[in-house]
């Protein structure tokens, strides 16, 4: 099956999405792209996505899964996301997040990549990150700008530094940061 896409997500307002809002069923992001590439996801702002205390980390701004590639993040306002606003995860591969706003948002990074090996779910590669603004993190908890991009293994965060080298898991990711 070849993944379809070619979907453009355009100046749209995701607000107060989550079982912190609804007292029902978790929140797992604004936008969750499974299986599809070659998506637009552009102009549109992001807040107040907040689970409950056991759900905190599920919850993000867009949700790139099982083989979303070369999709584009741009222009976008992420503000108030209790975990990392932009998730990748299992072989979600060459997209990329650029001229981005992120404010008082992100737990562990400001995009992360996610997988689970028990379920034979793979490292995404080639994914980049750059000319972005980085205000702040959510609850004003420390995240290292020189390691944007990371992959997340049962809650452990293992960053890509900003050189492009290989890490230890063999996680490759361009990540340039804005000198504006």
């Amino acid at each position: 099956n070849e993944n379809k896409g070619e979907n453009l997500i355009e100046d749209i307002e995701f607000y107060n999405i989550g079982d912190y809002y609804t007292n029902s069923n978790q929140g797992f992001g604004g936008v969750d792209i499974q299986y599809s590439n070659d998506n637009i996801i552009k102009g549109c702002t992001f807040s107040g996505l907040q689970n409950m205390p056991k759900n905190a980390n599920l919850i993000h701004g867009v949700y790139l899964a099982y083989g979303s590639s070369n999709n584009e993040i741009i222009g976008n306002t992420f503000t108030n996301i209790e975990s990392d606003p932009i998730r990748i995860r299992d072989n979600s591969n060459n997209n990329k997040i650029y001229s981005n706003t992120f404010t008082k948002t992100g737990k562990y990074g400001y995009c992360s990549d996610w997988y689970d090996p028990k379920k034979e779910e793979t490292i995404s590669f080639g994914n980049e990150f750059y000319n972005n603004i980085l205000d702040s993190s959510y609850n004003d908890s420390q995240i290292d700008e020189t390691a944007i991009l990371g992959q997340i293994y049962k809650e452990k965060l293992v960053y890509a530094e900003n050189t492009g080298e290989t890490s230890k898991q063999e996680l490759v990711y361009t990540a340039k940061l804005s000198t504006d």
